[in-house]
C-alpha cells in the first residue's frame, strides 16, 4: 500500500529527466556509457538484451515501474521479516508497525523522488534494490556462513554492477542484523561477521571493477570513468563532506522543513544512548555508532573515488539509513516499560515522517509532469515557427544551434513548485545530451547540431529573458535555425 500511494503517480505518468530523452533517442549510446562512466556492466548486460529484443526502457518505462514498485514492496517485507526474526520482544502490532516504519524510511524517504525521475533507471534500481536486501540477509546469517557468504557476494556484486550507491543501504541492514545478532556485544564473534560484510562489498566492488577494465581492454568500450580519485584533494574533499551537512540536517535537502532531520535525529540519538548504555555501556555505544555512520561511510566514500560532493537528493539518500537503524536499535532494547513511553512518541512521529515523505514524493512527480508539459508546449512552438519558416522561404531546415542569455532558468519556476536539491525537474535545454534529443522526441524531426556563430552567442549573453520571445529567441539562417534558451 505504501509502495503504490508513493511510487504511483510517478510509475503511471510517462515521464522524462534530462537522461531520459538522450535513452530514448540513443539507448545503444546510453548503454557503453552506463559501463564507461558509471562502472555498471551488469544492469548494462540486461539493458543491451533488452536493445536486442526491441525494448526501449523508457518508452516502457511503465511496466518497468510497475516492477520496481512491487520490487521495492517486497524488499520493505522482507527486511521487516529478518529484523523481527531476530527479537524475542516483537510480540505487538505497535512494535512491529515501529520496526517497520524503520524499514519504509530506508527506502520510502522524499528523496527517491530524484531517482524516480530517471526512468531509464529502473531496470538497475530493480537489480540493485533486490541484490542489496538478499545481500544482507545471506551475509548477516550465522549458519552455513561460507555458502551464504558467497551467496551474499555474488548478489552484492549485482548491486555494485547496477548502482553502486546502493551498498550503503546493504551496509546499514547488515551492520543492524549483526548488532541484534551479537546483542550489541563488541566479541570475537561480532568483529568477525563485521569483518566478513565488509569483505564482501570489497569482493563485490573488486570483482565489477575487474569486469569494466576486461571490457576496457577488449574495447567494448572506451574509458570514460566518473573515477577520479585524487589523494591531494581529499582534505577539499572532506571540508566539502563537513559543508554539506547544513543542506541535509538544516535545509531539509530542499524537501523536508528546516531542521526537521536534524531535530529527530538529536531526539533519537540521546534515546539510543541511554538505552545502550544502560545495557551494554561504552562498547555496546561504539558498536552502535558504528552501525549508524555504517552506510554514510559506504556513500561518501563513493564520492570521494568520484572526486567531488554535491548535496543532492539521489546522492544523500543512504543517511536516512541513521534513522532506520536507530529505530530497530530502540526497539531491540526497549522492555515494555520503556516501550510505552517510545510507542507514544515515536510511532506518531514515524507516521507523520512517512505520510509527509509520500506527499513531497508526489509533488516532486507532480512538477516533473508539468516540466514535461511546458517543455512540450516549448517545443511544439519552435516547430511551429520552424514549419512556417519553411513553407515561406520554400527551405528545409535541417541544422539547429543552441545558446542561452546571461541567465538560463534551471527549471520552469513559474509553473513548478519544488525547491529540492538535485537534477530533478531540470530544463531539458540545460544540456546537450537533452535538448536536440527532447526535439526529436516530441516532434519526429532528426535535426543535425552545428555550432552558433560567436556573434550570436555574445549578443544573447548579454540579455535576459524570464519567459519565451519568439521573434528574439528564434534566428534563421538558410537551413539552419538557432535557439536562445532563456
Amino acid at each position: 500500500m505504501v509502495s503504490f500511494m508513493a511510487m504511483s503517480t510517478f510509475v503511471f505518468s510517462k515521464h522524462f529527466a534530462v537522461d531520459d530523452y538522450w535513452a530514448y533517442v540513443q539507448q545503444e549510446e546510453s548503454i557503453h556509457f552506463n559501463i564507461e562512466s558509471n562502472l555498471r556492466p551488469v544492469s548494462s548486460l540486461l539493458l543491451y538484451v533488452l536493445n536486442i529484443i526491441g525494448i526501449n526502457i523508457v518508452d516502457r518505462q511503465e511496466f518497468f515501474g510497475f516492477i520496481l514498485l512491487l520490487v521495492f514492496a517486497w524488499a520493505v517485507t522482507r527486511i521487516t521479516l529478518e529484523i523481527v526474526s531476530l527479537f524475542d520482544n516483537a510480540n505487538s502490532i505497535s512494535r512491529l508497525a515501529f520496526i517497520n516504519s524503520g524499514s519504509l524510511v530506508l527506502l520510502f524517504n522524499a528523496s527517491i523522488s530524484e531517482y524516480l525521475c530517471y526512468t531509464g533507471t529502473y531496470p538497475s534500481w530493480i537489480l540493485s534494490i533486490l541484490g542489496l536486501t538478499y545481500a544482507a540477509i545471506y551475509i548477516g546469517k550465522e549458519e552455513r556462513v561460507t555458502k551464504n557468504w558467497i551467496l551474499g557476494t555474488i548478489t552484492l556484486t549485482v548491486v555494485a554492477g547496477s548502482y553502486q550507491t546502493f551498498i550503503s543501504q546493504y551496509a546499514y541492514i547488515v551492520m543492524a542484523i549483526i548488532f541484534i545478532r551479537n546483542e550489541g556485544k563488541i566479541t570475537r564473534k561480532s568483529i568477525l561477521a563485521v569483518l566478513r560484510a565488509a569483505a564482501a562489498a570489497f569482493v563485490a566492488m573488486g570483482i565489477n571493477w575487474g569486469i569494466v577494465k576486461l571490457l576496457i581492454n577488449i574495447g567494448i568500450v572506451g574509458t570514460n570513468s566518473r573515477m577520479d580519485i585524487s589523494i591531494s584533494k581529499l582534505p577539499e574533499l572532506i571540508m566539502a563532506i563537513l559543508g554539506a551537512q547544513k543542506s541535509i540536517w538544516i535545509e531539509g535537502m530542499g524537501i523536508y522543513p528546516n531542521g526537521s532531520l536534524g531535530i529527530i535525529l538529536i531526539l533519537m540519538m540521546v534515546l539510543l544512548a541511554v538505552m545502550v548504555y544502560r545495557k551494554n555501556k561504552l562498547g555496546g555505544g561504539i558498536f552502535a555508532i558504528l552501525v549508524l555512520i555504517s552506510g554514510q561511510c559506504v556513500m561518501y566514500m563513493a564520492q570521494i573515488m568520484q572526486g567531488y560532493i554535491r548535496a543532492t537528493n539521489r546522492g544523500m539518500m543512504p543517511i536516512f539509513g541513521m534513522y532506520t537503524v536507530g529505530i530497530w536499535i530502540l526497539c531491540y532494547y526497549a522492555g515494555e516499560k520503556e516501550w510505552k513511553k517510545i510507542r507514544k512518541i515515536g510511532i506518531p512521529i514515524m507516521g507523520i515522517f512517512l505520510f509527509f515523505s509520500i506527499y513531497k514524493i508526489n509533488e516532486v512527480a507532480v512538477d516533473t509532469i508539468k516540466t514535461n508539459t511546458v517543455s512540450r508546449c516549448y517545443i511544439d512552438e519552435i516547430n511551429r515557427r520552424i514549419c512556417n519558416y519553411e513553407q515561406q522561404k520554400g527551405i528545409e531546415v535541417t541544422k539547429i544551434g543552441f545558446c542561452s542569455d546571461e541567465y538560463i532558468s534551471y527549471r520552469y519556476y513559474d509553473f513548478i513548485e519544488t525547491s529540492a536539491y538535485g537534477d530533478m525537474c531540470a530544463n531539458p535545454f540545460l544540456a546537450e545530451w537533452s535538448d536536440i534529443n527532447s526535439i526529436y522526441y516530441y516532434t519526429g524531426r532528426n535535426f543535425a547540431r552545428v555550432e552558433v556563430p560567436e556573434e550570436v552567442v555574445e549578443y544573447y549573453g548579454s540579455r535576459n529573458w524570464d519567459e519565451a520571445d519568439w521573434d528574439e529567441q528564434l534566428v534563421f539562417d538558410d537551413d539552419t535555425v538557432f535557439v536562445c534558451v532563456f
